[in-house]
């Protein structure tokens, strides 16, 4: 018996990766929206992290892109995910600090789909983002994660996309990873604090937001992986 958790690795793992992909050659989630596309990973379906076993019945075939977008929306939150592809519908990425009003300018934009994750919190909870804590975060980015992966894919519609980006670089960093143009709405530290009011969490994130404002940016490159004859990464 497997034991969950634990992945069958060396030549029985290659073998097996092989005859899973003969047995199912195109992408399960490519399939199940129309489209043909070859697989080329094998896939668990829960997750080994979350003690899901290396058998059959818990694998599917899966092409890169949807092997990414799953295991964004399922392995980790990504403050910065960097498997997202330019959107195919237009789109306007709002910036600025808590108070700035980059949610009202958003959703007053007219676009047919509001990307925020203080929404999401809300969908999640029943509570608004502005009086959350971080018990949540994860599975919240996940889902924002899952919806700013779908616009690539979208043929009609406009959309928004609300994040607080503090630097030059973070905005670019963005704008080159989705397309699109930005926004940025900064009214100044005073007006931002008029506008909070005494919400604590809000006005510690916009001492936050001006003090990252004021240095330089700089995304973390992805890690390196070795990927094993097997198919997966190898653990050092």
């Amino acid at each position: 018996m497997i034991e969950p958790g634990k992945r069958i690795r060396g030549r029985a793992g290659v073998e097996l990766r092989r005859q899973r992909l003969r047995r199912e050659p195109l992408c399960r989630a490519c399939k199940a929206e129309g489209r043909t596309t070859i697989a080329d990973i094998v896939d668990h379906i829960k997750p080994l992290a979350n003690d899901g076993t290396d058998t059959d019945d818990n694998v599917q075939s899966l092409c890169k892109d949807c092997h990414d977008k799953k295991t964004a929306t399922e392995s980790y939150g990504a403050t910065h995910p960097l498997w997202l592809k330019p959107s195919a519908i237009p789109l306007t990425i709002y910036c600025g600090p808590p108070g700035s009003g980059k949610t009202t300018a958003a959703k007053a934009s007219g676009a047919d789909i509001v990307i925020d994750l203080d929404d999401i919190l809300e969908e999640l909870t029943g509570t608004h983002g502005h009086s959350q804590g971080s018990e949540h975060l994860q599975s919240a980015l996940y889902l924002r994660n899952s919806r700013l992966g779908k616009l690539a894919a979208m043929s009609k519609g406009t959309a928004a996309f609300v994040v607080s980006a503090p630097t030059k670089e973070e905005r670019q960093w963005w704008a080159e990873m989705l397309g699109g143009s930005v926004v940025l709405l900064n009214p100044g530290r005073r007006v931002c604090m008029d506008r909070i009011g005494s919400n604590g969490r809000r006005l510690e994130g916009l001492a936050r937001w001006f003090d990252k404002a004021s240095k330089r940016w700089t995304r973390k490159p992805k890690a390196k992986e070795t990927i094993g004859e097997d198919g997966w990464p190898v653990q050092d």
